[in-house]
């Protein structure tokens, strides 16, 4: 398993970004000149959009794309196992497309998060600190999903994902 403990490497990346608030106290850095656009990738639209005849398409498309993601999505987070299995991702997709929670909670996560424009600004900024202070520091992908609930923020060896349907809020 690839994911790795949230609390190990988010740790670092919470403390940043509450530490990017302005005060007249506090001298930050200039980081205006560090160039990091973070552009988060939306899984999470992709596999709402599914259509039935689509799967075995989008499952090899996925795999190349989204490459450890998308297994570690399939094996860990949906727990239909390995997307290589093409047989039984279609057969197992297909049975997750019929189920209303499924379309339900696609919409809702649609709904709440339109655009992630906001959020993109928001961890670049919180990035361009990090790499000021750490310049050899590699940046990893963003992408959002929503997987029924299991995980918030898994992150892997180049990834950190986003679990949608996990920051609803409360009337979810």
């Amino acid at each position: 398993m690839r994911i790795v403990s949230l609390q190990k490497y988010f740790f670092f990346l919470i403390l940043a970004i509450t530490s990017c608030r302005e005060s007249s106290t506090i001298q930050r850095p200039d980081v205006s000149d560090i160039a990091v656009e973070v552009k988060i990738e939306r899984f999470d639209q992709e596999l709402g959009n599914l259509q039935p005849g689509d799967i075995l398409n989008k499952n090899r498309k996925w795999q190349q794309q989204y490459d450890e993601f998308y297994t570690d999505f399939m094996v860990q987070m949906l727990k239909i196992g390995s997307p290589k299995d093409s047989v039984n991702v279609q057969k197992q997709l297909q049975y997750i497309l019929q189920q209303k929670e499924f379309n339900d909670l696609s919409a809702a996560v649609q709904k709440k998060y339109p655009s992630m424009s906001q959020y993109e600004k928001e961890i670049s900024q919180a990035l361009r600190y990090i790499k000021y202070y750490f310049p050899e520091y590699k940046i990893p992908r963003f992408i959002t999903y929503f997987s029924g609930f299991e995980y918030q923020t898994p992150i892997g060896e180049d990834y950190v994902g986003i679990g949608l349907d996990m920051f609803l809020g409360a009337d979810s």
